[in-house]
């Protein structure tokens, strides 16, 4: 089962900053003076918390305000094997 953690985030200038919410990410607090920076800073400070596979999910609710959910673990998809050849 994957775990959530939900974050609010706002820019200023070119600065992303963000506050956790929710029960995993209460108090963790993370900022990048770019949306990469920031970004990368975000995944980290999940990753220290609980290492393993990250999926980042943004979404932009106004130009300056988002809304980010990572998810930590569950299922990952992979692809199937392709069919059997046909008869002569």
């Amino acid at each position: 089962m994957a775990s959530v953690y939900n974050f609010k985030a706002s820019l200023s200038g070119k600065a992303w900053s963000a506050t956790g919410f929710g029960d995993k990410a209460d108090g963790i607090e993370v900022s990048g003076d770019s949306e990469i920076e920031f970004t990368v800073a975000l995944k980290a400070a999940v990753s220290e918390k609980e290492p393993g596979y990250l999926r980042v999910d943004k979404t932009l609710i106004t130009p300056k305000r988002a809304y980010y959910c990572l998810m930590v673990g569950g299922a990952v998809a992979s692809g199937g094997g392709g069919g059997g050849g046909g008869g002569g």
